[in-house]
């Protein structure tokens, strides 16, 4: 009897695993961008855009929710090839001091290393004020496989950012390199 429970107890976590698997497919679309070395999902609803000024970047904003939305929450990806192979960690510092060199009025919090999806990704935040005062977070993240350097910038509304925070982890955990 014990079996038979133990069976029917896997079918059903199968079943509902091939559900959410199912359910995650009819929300989320599937770019492959081979001149950036990467695949990743991203919902359905944001637009994807990429600058003819910046062939190695990409960016996914969410439309505005509401009326009262004033921003499109984004995150940004770009890729780089490295001309000799470095330390994941020296990559992640190096990112984040190009970001002081070029802004340097901002402060960039410590960089922590996290696992999202199958990958291990180095962390950092920031904050800035626009001139129409406007409040943003910026949660960055660098990754790196081989001479293959990847730079993601997600950028939220500040009081919005905690929300955000999940779909942006959402979209991280389907990124793929090539």
């Amino acid at each position: 009897m014990k079996k038979i429970c133990l069976a029917l107890a896997s079918v059903s976590m199968l079943y509902a695993c091939n559900d959410a698997e199912n359910a995650r497919k009819k929300t989320m679309k599937i770019y492959t961008l081979d001149s950036l070395h990467f695949q990743i999902e991203a919902p359905m609803s944001w637009k994807a855009s990429q600058n003819k000024n910046k062939p190695n970047a990409v960016t996914f904003f969410e439309n505005l929710e509401n009326g009262t939305d004033k921003f499109e929450e984004n995150i940004s990806i770009w890729y780089e090839s490295l001309p000799l192979a470095i330390a994941d960690s020296t990559y992640a510092k190096a990112a984040v001091t190009q970001l002081k060199i070029t802004n340097p009025s901002i402060d960039i919090s410590s960089i922590l290393k996290k696992k999202i999806g199958e990958n291990n990704f180095h962390v950092f935040q920031f904050n800035f004020v626009r001139p129409d005062s406007s409040h943003y977070t910026v949660q960055g993240y660098t990754f790196l496989k081989g001479l293959n350097g990847y730079n993601f910038i997600c950028t939220s509304d500040q009081q919005q950012m905690s929300a955000h925070q999940a779909v942006f982890d959402s979209i991280l955990t389907t990124f793929k390199p090539l």
